[in-house]
């Protein structure tokens, strides 16, 4: 609120009513409560001692530090510093004060508490502004209007009817609850059997692209985010997280060689289990020298000097050509706050060698985000 110290008047900045955000099937992912801020002019209060009692019950304040605020040689303050809750708003209405106002304070709430919660992200600034995931990417949709709104200092006087055409837009995601609640269960279940310390898993239609499930833990509640010390859990590891794929990536390499024609499912080579490429020694997982090998054997078995054979038959101007298509090294585009490109060099980089289009072909020296790897594949 913006007060004149002399002035009856003042002008309240209004918030719209943010837009709601629901799962795929209407299922309420974030909405909106409002919690309220208390202010009394002193002059205007009768009896003090029996307001300030009255004030402490509802509040659960100390009655005493409540007495010194109504007293107070002032034309306003504020009643308690935190904001009030709606049960505890209704009952100072309840005591029909004419010193007293009560502002609202809009407060979003995440109805499903941790779940998807690297997804929805969070709103701060008392709900004006979003931060991470939809809540920040969408921030302009779901914000709406505000509005200023001229308000009387005289608790008696009307109040202006606050407009209804500023609320913002609702946002209905690909998101579905129920496989999202399914996957961070299982998400949770391979890491405390593994001993890992973080994980991620997205399901993707790959007919259209929907994410239905984006689970990365650690987790965190969008409700309590204040509470989170590490700002790095605040991020979502499928989107800012890059590592590097390794042997998945000889899915891409054969399907590249593929759909090129550089290559049948005929195709074969023959493995000797080591290959010179650029200076550097290129071997299989397990050293071993396979033979005669066909397509599938590259991928069965998956091995090194397979991909890069292929990789080899490619040609580099076809091979990066084709991974650029597959979207690496670039950002996806999906609507969510912060996304990484990952890094793939290229011929033409200072830092590439020949040795590189070996390593590449089989997820090496190469750097990937988990949206765009799910994203190649779909």
């Amino acid at each position: 609120e913006l007060r004149g110290n002399a002035s009856a008047r003042s002008i309240r900045r209004i918030p719209a009513e943010r837009g709601l955000i629901y799962d795929r099937d209407g299922e309420s992912l974030a909405f909106n409560t409002l919690q309220y801020r208390a202010g009394v002019s002193p002059n205007l209060v009768a009896d003090p001692r029996r307001l300030a009692t009255e004030l402490a019950l509802i509040l659960e304040r100390d009655e005493f530090e409540l007495y010194q605020i109504l007293t107070a040689d002032s034309n306003w303050e504020i009643v308690d510093q935190r904001p009030i809750q709606a049960e505890q708003g209704q009952a100072i209405a309840d005591l029909d004060e004419i010193s007293l106002t009560l502002d609202p304070i809009p407060r979003r709430f995440y109805p499903q508490g941790a779940l998807a919660g690297h997804i929805i992200g969070f709103v701060i600034d008392e709900g004006l502004q979003g931060a991470m995931g939809v809540e920040g990417a969408y921030n302009d949709t779901l914000v709406g209007r505000m509005l200023d709104q001229t308000v009387s200092n005289i608790p008696f006087d009307l109040p202006e009817e606050a407009p209804t055409d500023q609320r913002g837009q609702d946002i209905v995601l690909t998101i579905d609850r129920d496989i999202q609640f399914w996957v961070e269960t299982e998400l949770l279940l391979a890491i405390n059997e593994t001993g890992a310390t973080r994980g991620t898993i997205i399901v993707m239609d790959p007919r259209n692209g929907d994410i239905l499930a984006m689970a990365s833990q650690p987790e965190f509640d969008p409700n309590n985010f204040a509470d989170i010390e590490d700002p790095d859990l605040l991020r979502n590891p499928a989107i800012t997280d890059i590592y590097e794929p390794g042997s998945v990536m000889k899915v891409l390499t054969i399907a590249s060689a593929l759909e090129k024609g550089t290559i049948t499912p005929d195709w074969t080579y023959n493995d000797q289990g080591r290959l010179e490429l650029g200076g550097v020694v290129i071997e299989n997982w397990d050293n071993n020298a396979y033979g005669v090998v066909d397509v599938a054997q590259i991928l069965i078995k998956s091995l090194n000097i397979g991909a890069t054979n292929v990789a080899l038959e490619m040609g580099t101007e076809a091979f990066y050509s084709m991974m650029r298509t597959f979207g690496l090294g670039q950002k996806t585009g999906i609507d969510l706050y912060n996304e990484e490109s990952g890094i793939i060099k290229v011929p033409g980089d200072s830092d590439w060698s020949e040795s590189d289009l070996g390593t590449n072909s089989f997820g090496q020296g190469v750097s990937v985000t988990p949206i765009q790897m799910i994203t190649a594949f779909a």
